[in-house]
């Protein structure tokens, strides 16, 4: 907790000099450092008191998915740049819509090409259970004769 106060008591300059280079936009990427310096922390914090190591991490795995984050960040940047924003919520909309397409587009395409574990990690496992069996008659299930 001590780490976060610090983090966030520290992230404030941050906070002020990217608002006033950015605007909003400066806002969201001061968060996102914030959010990224509290991830290090936590990481380094359980690293130290042996709950989690480090020297396990799949760093492999963690380059390609921040490389293909950078690319489809990029990517999709490029993009919604090309829709006029005319402070309409149509205008609005599609540029989400078009910013997240691409981005979605670009994050499958990306893990596919470098070959990453992530999709098959992140694909829900089903429990382990009996195999399945042919259906019972009512009599049979609760142990009577028909």
């Amino acid at each position: 907790m001590v780490a976060s106060t610090l983090i966030t008591v520290a992230s404030i300059p941050a906070y002020r000099a990217l608002f006033h280079t950015f605007s909003v936009t400066g806002l969201a990427i001061a968060s996102d450092i914030g959010i990224l310096a509290n991830t290090i922390a936590a990481a380094v914090l359980l690293h130290r008191r042996k709950l989690v190591s480090l020297n396990d991490y799949p760093w492999i795995e963690f380059a390609k998915a921040v490389l293909v984050a950078g690319v489809a960040a990029a990517a999709s940047w490029a993009v919604v740049r090309t829709i006029p924003l005319r402070g309409s919520r149509t205008s609005d909309l599609e540029s989400l819509a078009l910013s997240t397409i691409t981005w979605a587009g670009a994050v499958a395409a990306g893990l596919w090409l470098v070959r990453s574990d992530l999709p098959q990690a992140l694909r829900r496992r089903k429990a382990p259970g009996p195999e399945a069996q042919p259906a019972k008659r009512v009599g049979e299930v609760a142990g009577m004769e028909p």
